[in-house]
């Protein structure tokens, strides 16, 4: 492609309406393995994106080759997100102006950084970013010929936030949470880094689990068995009934659908962490894993044993990222002070926003510059004390 070849956007109905080796063939270069084509048409297939999350899959292509893909979702609320903008919305409508529907470029259900608008890795940067504001400007139109009142990148990437700044947009800095490797040897080399009381507590947690006859296993891509799918399900979806409520298709939208295509389309980027109690598996937990770097997605427990969720969620799988060599495990955002104090620092994730009206955008770029101000504010003071709490 040449800086002067012309950028064509074709919007098509879903990611699926897309061959998996075109959409690949074009993200195969994004840092996590959400913007694959295998997730993002289990999302679609399985029924979890649908009347809430109304897909629109961009293709860019120059000379007929393909240079670029997105995916953005029509919402008429913000759940699933993970980006709060509830007193955006609010203010909206206490001002007579509408807020939603609005056209949201995300991967639904998954607060991960990624990319948004993605250009082919083999383009030179200055190509890269011609795609990407193509892209951007045909996800423009098509929130305006939807009917939407904004456009929304969440959690989006450096070089999505350099096109989002050429088109106005007003961006919004959050917190998430996030353990990266300092050259550990072992877990202890990390647990060193920590005062002796919180130390001492973490051992103290592990040994209980060991004396009530808990064991954790991993597994890890094509080691998987097919048998699994059903029961992390089970584990997933009986723990969102426990604690939040009998409105499960709120509370926990990815149903067994999802899992089952999980195993058939992504099982390389699976990784689980098992734990057993008396033969029982008792608690999972099903990350996702791309060069080097570790998502926690999906938990769930039968058993209500102290510190259970965090050997799984923590422990264990910091464990098994040392002694693999894994760069970074991400935790998401929220419960800053629980994953603090297990060795995940607070780091900066960045969302982008246009709202079609002029004085409406305004006063979402205010808003977003206080709560950036305030979120960066709180980086900056608890980076420091991850480990001298």
């Amino acid at each position: 492609m040449s800086a002067a070849a012309a950028i064509a956007v074709r919007a098509l109905p879903r990611v699926g309406a897309i061959p998996r080796a075109t959409w690949d063939g074009v993200s195969a270069g994004a840092a996590t393995p959400f913007e694959s084509h295998g997730f993002l048409t289990a999302l679609e297939d399985s029924g979890a994106v649908g009347t809430g999350w109304e897909p629109l899959a961009l293709l860019a292509e120059a000379r007929g080759a393909p240079v670029g893909v997105a995916v953005a979702y029509t919402k008429r609320d913000s759940w699933g997100e993970y980006v709060d903008d509830r007193a955006q919305a609010a203010a909206a409508t206490a001002a007579g102006r509408p807020y939603y529907p609005k056209l949201v470029l995300a991967v639904p259900f998954t607060p991960v950084t990624g990319p948004r608008l993605i250009a082919r890795a083999d383009l030179t940067p200055r190509e890269q970013h011609a795609v990407r504001l193509a892209l951007l400007d045909a996800a423009s139109d098509a929130a305006r010929a939807r009917g939407c009142h904004g456009l929304h990148l969440l959690r989006a990437t450096p070089e999505d936030l350099a096109a989002t700044a050429a088109r106005g947009f007003a961006d919004r800095v959050g917190v998430d949470y996030r353990w990266e490797d300092a050259g550990y040897a072992d877990l202890d080399a990390l647990l060193a880094r920590f005062p002796s009381r919180r130390r001492a507590s973490i051992r103290r947690e592990r040994r209980r689990l060991v004396a009530a006859g808990v064991h954790v296993t991993h597994l890890a891509g094509a080691g998987i068995p097919d048998s699994l799918d059903g029961a992390l399900y089970a584990l997933y979806r009986g723990t969102a009934d426990r604690y939040r409520g009998p409105g499960f298709a709120r509370a926990a939208p990815l149903g067994r659908d999802f899992f089952a295509l999980l195993w058939d389309r992504v099982r390389p980027a699976l990784r689980l962490t098992l734990a057993w109690h008396g033969g029982r598996l008792v608690a999972g937990a099903l990350d996702l894993e791309k060069d080097g770097r570790r998502f926690g997605r999906y938990w769930g427990s039968a058993l209500e044993i102290d510190a259970l969720h965090f050997e799984v969620c923590a422990y264990a799988p910091i464990e098994d990222c040392i002694a693999r060599g894994v760069a970074s495990f991400s935790a998401g955002p929220g419960g800053g002070p629980h994953k603090m104090a297990r060795g995940f620092a607070p780091t900066r994730e960045t969302s982008s926003h246009l709202l079609f009206d002029a004085v409406q955008h305004s006063a979402l770029a205010a808003a977003c510059a206080r709560e950036s101000a305030a979120a960066q504010g709180e980086i900056e003071l608890s980076a420091d004390r991850v480990f001298i709490r």
